[in-house]
């Protein structure tokens, strides 16, 4: 690693730690960028079970009052 002797003490190589900032920028943006879409994809899979959800429970619902609706006609015809 370049250093420089100054005269307050020891300063890294200015090139150096601007390189390295600016990789460690592109990689921290990297992440958020991930991180932004797997939250996108999170948010989609949670629309998908809700919809799927009150599909589930509309036809549950339709089931029982179809078989109650059967059970019905059953008796009046008994």
């Amino acid at each position: 690693m370049n250093t420089v002797k100054s005269g307050n003490g020891w300063e890294k190589d200015k090139a150096f730690i601007e390189f390295r900032q600016q990789d460690l920028n592109k990689k921290v943006d990297d992440i958020y960028e991930k991180l932004w879409d797997m939250n996108a994809a999170i948010a989609g899979l949670k629309v998908k079970a809700s919809i799927w959800g009150a599909v589930g429970g509309i036809m549950t619902t339709a089931a029982g009052l179809l078989m109650y609706l059967i059970r019905e006609l059953m008796q009046v015809k008994s």
